[in-house]
């Protein structure tokens, strides 16, 4: 905190009024949020490889070889398909690594994420 010379604290012209109380619920309803469970989303592109889907499905969304496949021919097929249920801070966590590795090998690979 900044100090005058006599080492009485400056006020700060315009500085807000903080009412730390509501902070403290704004958090409480964040934290809820984030408990939350939201589902995994995957769509469909022409672009990435089918065994680059299996293998981000294993290796980031945990799924075993079989579910991973199914996975990936629903949203073959359909257009979409449910991958996982998560707490948000998680699915946003997944979904972001998802992306990040499919952008490095140039591909369009798209998660979403949805309230259950």
């Amino acid at each position: 905190m900044c100090k005058q010379k006599n080492g009485e604290p400056l006020a700060l012209i315009g500085q807000p009024d903080v009412d730390w109380e509501l902070d403290t619920h704004l958090d409480q309803v964040e934290e809820t949020e984030e408990e939350s469970l939201w589902r995994v989303i995957i769509h469909n592109d022409d672009v990435t490889p089918m065994e680059f889907v299996v293998m981000i499905l294993q290796r980031i969304f945990e799924l075993l070889p079989l579910q991973a496949e199914h996975v990936m021919i629903m949203a073959h097929y359909t257009g979409m398909a449910y991958v996982c249920t998560l707490p948000l801070s998680e699915a946003k966590s997944r979904v972001g690594k998802a992306h990040f590795a499919a952008q490095l090998e140039g591909y369009p690979l798209r998660f979403t994420i949805e309230p259950e």
